[in-house]
């Protein structure tokens, strides 16, 4: 069983994740604090540029925070001062600012 906290325990088990993402990486790090041996794999060879990026709201930062993280992951981020979202005509539908308050 994956705890939201390391643990001391070792059960030895070994576990097998299909898939490099965000999620098979968070999950092998979860796994891993919680004394088990998890194996990723992944079948893209490099880190494709397709010109996105992955927006981290606050319960996602919490999470990466538990996973012991958090920090790494701030230091490589670039904050977000604003969020707009536009329709399919590329017509502004929503454009707020975003606080820069608070810590990960």
């Amino acid at each position: 069983m994956v705890t939201n906290s390391a643990s001391t325990s070792h059960t030895g088990l070994r576990v097998l994740i299909a898939g490099g993402g965000i999620a098979g990486l968070s999950l092998a790090r979860a796994l891993k604090n919680a004394g088990h041996h998890p194996l990723v794999i992944e079948g893209n060879t490099g880190w494709p540029m397709t010109g996105t990026a992955h927006y981290l709201p606050a319960n996602a930062l919490r999470a990466l925070n538990g996973l012991g993280i958090g920090p790494e992951v701030a230091a490589a981020a670039h904050r977000i001062n604003r969020q707009r979202v536009t329709g399919s005509g590329g017509r502004t539908l929503v454009d707020l600012p975003v606080s820069s308050t608070g810590e990960i």
